[in-house]
């Protein structure tokens, strides 16, 4: 990120704080107002009384995207993750992982009582963590984010433990 510096300025009858930022790349002064607040970008060409007469002469358009900015603060609430779940069929579901006494290579994975449980052969190769993002085979578990592996090989062998 490059080096910012704090400033504030009087629009009209408000006060707006403001970070700049000096660019060897920028050809034009920019504004940018998000969630962070009030960015400029400055051209090193560009003096210091440049970015006020712009700062002012687009007042009404920091004015409209900082009330902009304020309505849509409600809407964006952060994602909380809870470990042991994820998203199944867009609902949050728990996942368990069993550990069995087979010696299966492969790991089995139901859909048991509104959870999704995986259970997991001593013999299996899959790390514990990665069991609860993959099904058996390698196959993702619906709604997680896991990917296959490249290799056909390595989806497993055991072809009819999927229910």
């Amino acid at each position: 990120m490059k080096p910012a510096t704090q400033h504030r300025i009087q629009l009209g009858r408000r006060l707006v704080d403001y970070r700049l930022v000096r660019s060897r790349a920028a050809r034009k002064l920019r504004i940018r107002v998000g969630p962070l607040g009030v960015e400029v970008i400055q051209p090193h060409a560009r003096n210091g009384e440049d970015v006020s007469s712009f700062l002012a002469a687009n007042a009404a358009w920091i004015f409209d995207q900082l009330e902009r900015v304020e309505r849509f603060r409600g809407v964006h609430r952060p994602v909380q993750h809870r470990a042991g779940e994820i998203l199944f069929r867009g609902e949050p579901t728990q996942v368990r992982i069993e550990a069995t006494h087979t010696r299966a290579r492969g790991n089995i994975v139901d859909f048991v009582d509104g959870e999704i449980v995986v259970q997991r052969g001593i013999g299996s190769q899959t790390p514990r963590r990665a069991a609860s993002r993959t099904g058996c085979e390698g196959r993702p578990v619906p709604g997680s984010r896991a990917t296959l592996p490249s290799s056909p090989r390595a989806w497993g062998s055991a072809h009819n433990e999927c229910t």
